[in-house]
């Protein structure tokens, strides 16, 4: 079933949403976002996730962000674009994408 959010109206909540038919039902909160700057996004993830672990619902964001490009730990500094695109240094392993 799908029905408004209720606190503020924005997106909608799928309800009976498991991983197979005989799990249980979880409700699953859809955000329609828009367009949001990445460094925003990113912050909004990890509150959802850690309201999700204290026990809060399961959350699908639907947006996009302006091109960026994101810097992980491996990211050696001739490597950054000198295109003007703006980087983002992240947590995550790896190299820049």
């Amino acid at each position: 079933m799908v029905r408004p959010r209720s606190e503020s109206g924005v997106g909608v909540v799928i309800d009976s949403i498991g991983s197979s038919i005989r799990s249980k039902s979880t409700a699953i909160d859809v955000r329609q976002l828009g367009t949001v700057e990445y460094r925003t996004a990113w912050q909004l993830q990890r509150d959802l996730a850690d309201a999700m672990v204290a026990g809060g619902t399961h959350t699908l964001l639907l947006l996009e962000h302006p091109p960026v490009y994101t810097a992980g730990r491996r990211t050696e500094p001739h490597k950054r674009p000198i295109d003007g695109t703006p980087v983002v240094d992240t947590d995550r392993g790896g190299k820049i994408t």
